[in-house]
């Protein structure tokens, strides 16, 4: 699939869902309340204290903002389910039968709805960073290392919502996977509360997962919280998972659509 077919796909999966405008005025106004009840609990937490765990104080608001940003470019909803659901019905034979590369056309279709949702994000953020109070969010220093940083973190997130959808080839119960993993990447990510405020147990079980390179990392990155050794950890971390991800969807693929073709999918 050449760039020009992708950015057309992306252009029209946008246009199709501004059609829908009361997704956009609902997503905003979830994430402006998430923002506001994070900053009343950091701000609770954080008096008297200049720090709380790994996370100083100067970096708390600047870690709310990245948190609430990273999560409402990174939740997946609406197309998702479409998928899922045209799995389940038979329509799904449409990606079978048209010269047509699934996972390329799903990647326009989920990131082309995100381009206004992006567009917000960095002007809020812009707007924050007139602030003396934010100066620790995204400085000048920090981009070399939040940008990579947050598109592994983008496309770790992709392979993963891809293998959810194939797995609606066998289970009926792909849909409520995909709405656990929604619910809980928030906060098993770092996104919403830092890694370092769970319990150890937990914290050892999701050390090597994929989970804290979609929050943890691209957040630490852009606060200028992570070691050399840290990031390059982080970095072969997200590497790695991604391209097994890549192998497993591959394999998910062929065999799913032998199997959907075999029930007459």
């Amino acid at each position: 699939m050449s760039l020009t077919t992708l950015w057309k796909l992306m252009r029209n999966s946008f246009i199709r869902d501004m059609e829908f405008r009361i997704n956009y005025f609902i997503l905003i106004f979830a994430t402006v309340i998430t923002f506001f009840m994070e900053l009343a609990v950091f701000a609770q937490i954080y008096e008297g204290r200049e720090q709380v765990g790994d996370l100083p104080k100067t970096a708390a608001l600047g870690f709310i903002i990245l948190g609430s940003l990273i999560r409402s470019c990174t939740s997946l909803w609406q197309v998702i389910f479409e998928f899922v659901e045209q799995i389940r019905d038979g329509s799904f034979r449409t990606y079978l039968l048209q010269p047509i590369h699934f996972p390329s056309y799903f990647f326009a279709q989920v990131t082309g709805p995100k381009f206004l949702t992006w567009t917000l994000s960095i002007l809020g953020v812009l707007a924050l960073k007139m602030s003396p109070r934010f100066d620790a969010l995204l400085a000048p220093a920090h981009l070399p290392y939040f940008l990579p940083a947050l598109a592994l973190s983008l496309m770790v997130n992709w392979q993963i919502y891809l293998t959810l959808v194939y797995a609606g080839f066998w289970t009926e119960e792909a849909t409520f996977m995909l709405v656990a993993f929604n619910l809980g990447v928030g906060i098993f990510s770092g996104s919403i509360l830092p890694l370092s405020w769970l319990p150890e147990t937990l914290q050892r079980v999701l050390h090597y997962s994929p989970l804290p390179l979609l929050g943890d990392f691209p957040i630490k990155a852009g606060l200028g919280l992570l070691s050399g050794p840290e990031f390059s950890r982080y970095l072969v971390q997200a590497v790695v998972w991604m391209g097994a991800l890549a192998f497993v969807n591959a394999a998910l693929w062929r065999a799913g659509t032998k199997r959907f073709e075999a029930f007459g999918g």
